[in-house]
């Protein structure tokens, strides 16, 4: 996999050069290369330009466009900052893909990813209600008073 991260580097550089970073050309493989380091859980190098596609996306094809290389640069925005541990918008941009594929009328990849998301989402919530909730309620866990 990163053999292909380098080579997805590669395309990603010389179109850029010889297209411009708008062109569609462009950022088709881009998407793909940050979806690899995503996937790959390298964030940090991801997220140095994941919005930047998504942004040059938009631009390309339009706001309200929901063809399959949008939406998947939009998971992967989605999956990075469910990483970083913002869910909100995660959950917010994975919801968005859903209903888009519903609107599509279409089941694929990014259908199957976003719901896996909600359900890391939902689980990784569950996890921190229960935490709080055992904490306050599991006698050894609470600080002893000191006796007076």
């Amino acid at each position: 996999m990163d053999e292909a991260v380098t080579l997805l580097d590669e395309v990603v550089r010389r179109r850029t050069l010889a297209l411009g970073p708008d062109n569609i050309e462009v950022l088709k493989p881009k998407a793909s290369h940050e979806a690899m380091l995503t996937n790959l859980h390298r964030y940090a190098e991801a997220e140095e330009t994941l919005e930047g596609t998504v942004a040059g996306l938009q631009r390309t094809l339009g706001p309200n466009d929901d063809t399959t290389r949008s939406l998947s640069a939009r998971l992967s925005v989605a999956i990075f900052l469910h990483s970083a541990e913002e869910d909100a918008e995660s959950q917010l941009l994975a919801l968005d893909v859903l209903d888009a594929n519903t609107r599509l009328d279409v089941e694929d990849h990014t259908t199957e990813r976003a719901r896996e998301l909600l359900a890391a989402i939902d689980g990784t919530a569950k996890r921190g209600l229960r935490h709080t909730s055992n904490a306050s309620h599991d006698p050894s866990a609470r600080t002893p008073r000191s006796p007076t």
